[in-house]
Formats: structure tokens, C-alpha cells, sequence
């Protein structure tokens, strides 16, 4: 029997990476054509500094926190 517990702590409590808001409040650009090379790198950029923080492979992190979306589409 294995009697070890698996936890996670949340690298930014649950708010989007820096760059990644994509609310009608927020000024962060959103992908296009144009720039999802620079977008893609900027975001595998940030999982690669948040996995120096874990000591397992596997990482979670949620894109958005309570009321920050005021328009879903």
C-alpha cells in the first residue's frame, strides 16, 4: 500500500501567465497569425521557469482567477 499524498501549489495562485489575459479589461495582446511564434515561445518560456520551482514533470496551472472574465467569447 502506497501512503504517500500527491499535492500541487498553485505557481501564481490561479491567475493566467503574465501576457495572457485576454479580457476586454485587460490590455494584453491577443494571438494572431502574426504573433503566435513570439506568443508560443513567451508561454512554453514561462512553464520552463515555473518548473524550476517543482520537483515533478507533470505541472498544472489555471488561466484565470474569480471575476476576471467579463466577456466569455
Amino acid at each position: 500500500m502506497n501512503n504517500s499524498i500527491f499535492t500541487h501549489a498553485l505557481y501564481r495562485c490561479y491567475e493566467s501567465p503574465p501576457g495572457f489575459y485576454f479580457d476586454v479589461n485587460d490590455n494584453d495582446e491577443v494571438i494572431t497569425e502574426e504573433n503566435i511564434k513570439n506568443k508560443s515561445e513567451i508561454f512554453v518560456g514561462y512553464f520552463k521557469e515555473m518548473a524550476q520551482y517543482y520537483d515533478q514533470n507533470i505541472l498544472m496551472h489555471t488561466m484565470g482567477g474569480d471575476f476576471q472574465f467579463a466577456n466569455a467569447s
